[in-house]
């Protein structure tokens, strides 16, 4: 059995695209022009999730974005632990 895993982190309310807009001059702050952020209510998480070829395993969320190779190993472990459980 072969199980696939990764982490990533999500950003809610911030996108690292840059955006261009054309627009005639005393147009830019039309509607249709502005893109809309969250400066102040972003969320940001770490997770981790894990996958057979039929199955799903749980998706692990990190307390804190800045976490210790032991945090990280014990996320890690409680989530493919209980994963191996429930295939088992």
């Amino acid at each position: 059995m072969v199980i696939w895993s990764d982490e990533t982190l999500l950003q809610i309310g911030h996108s690292s695209r840059q955006s261009w807009v054309i627009c005639q001059k005393g147009e830019e702050l039309d509607p249709k022009n502005v893109h809309s952020i969250f400066k102040n209510h972003r969320a940001i998480l770490m997770v981790w999730a894990c996958f057979t070829g039929d199955r799903i395993g749980p998706l692990m969320i990190f307390d804190k974005l800045e976490v210790s190779n032991d945090e990280y190993m014990e996320v890690i472990l409680d989530g493919l632990v209980f994963f191996l459980d429930d295939l088992l």
